[in-house]
């Protein structure tokens, strides 16, 4: 991983703090059934954040999705993730952009520990990168 100069350090740590307070909503959120939905928005900003943030150590250009697949694909051959990273973050995207809305139909509804553990299987990929860059 390359050395961060001092404005690549400021926005890397300002991804990660919104990264971690998304997934920290996700966590609190989690125990009440009504905020379903919420949970697993707020898991899948969570990865989209630590995803950008490993994006801009890498010197890698990203636009404004919320596709994870898109935007781990992009990380290529930089960060590689297995089939089971992969398919833990494609369940998560749906919650970004379709299941935002009262006319939206419901999610499949898997359980809430599950969302989570995926979250949680991103996360540690993606921090790991980041808290190697910023030593």
């Amino acid at each position: 991983m390359p050395l961060l100069n001092a404005a690549l350090e400021h926005a890397v740590r300002e991804w990660l703090e919104i990264a971690d307070g998304d997934l920290d909503a996700a966590e609190r959120l989690a125990p009440v059934p009504r905020h379903y939905r919420r949970v697993g928005f707020n898991a899948q900003q969570a990865i989209e954040k630590y995803a950008k943030a490993v994006l801009a150590i890498c010197g890698l250009p990203f636009a404004r999705t919320h596709d994870l697949l898109q935007l781990l694909s992009a990380l290529h051959p930089a960060v590689q993730f297995s089939t089971v990273e992969l398919a833990a973050a494609a369940t998560l995207i749906p919650f970004a952009v379709v299941w935002r809305y009262p006319q939206d139909s419901d999610p499949d509804e898997l359980p809430v520990s599950q969302l989570l553990g995926f979250a949680y299987l991103l996360r540690e990929r993606l921090r790991s990168v980041i808290v190697a860059a910023l030593g």
